[in-house]
C-alpha cells in the first residue's frame, strides 16, 4: 500500500489545533469538518473507512440518514477539491459501507 504522503495530499496540525490541508504545495480553505473528514481518509490512504468511522471524526454521536447527507455533502467538496487541483488521488464509495482515499496510476 502507497505511503499517505504519496496521495499528493498532506495535512498539518496547526498551533491552534485547526487542520491545515496542501494538495501539492498548495493550501486549500476548507471547514474544520470537512479536514476532518479528509484527514480520515488520508490516514487510511487505500483503505475503506466506515460511514460511522467519519461521522466520528465530525463528532456526531450517531449515523443516521441525516447525518449520512452531511458526511457525502463533505465528499462531494473533498471530490471536487481534489480534481480541482488535480490531486494524484480520489474517493472511492464502496455502497453501504463507506468511502477510500485511492490513488491514481
Amino acid at each position: 500500500m502507497p505511503e499517505p504522503h504519496s496521495f499528493g495530499i498532506k495535512i498539518e496540525k496547526e498551533n491552534d489545533g485547526r487542520l491545515a490541508v496542501f494538495v501539492g504545495q498548495r493550501q486549500i480553505k476548507t471547514t474544520p469538518k470537512a479536514a476532518a473528514v479528509l484527514a480520515c481518509l488520508h490516514e487510511n490512504a487505500g483503505r475503506v473507512v466506515s460511514y460511522e468511522r467519519l461521522g466520528q471524526a465530525v463528532g456526531f454521536k450517531s449515523m443516521r440518514k441525516q447525518e449520512l447527507h452531511v458526511i457525502r455533502q463533505y465528499i462531494s467538496w473533498i471530490r471536487k477539491t481534489l480534481a480541482a487541483h488535480r490531486a494524484p488521488c480520489s474517493i472511492t464509495v464502496a455502497p453501504k459501507i463507506g468511502y477510500a482515499l485511492c490513488r491514481h496510476e
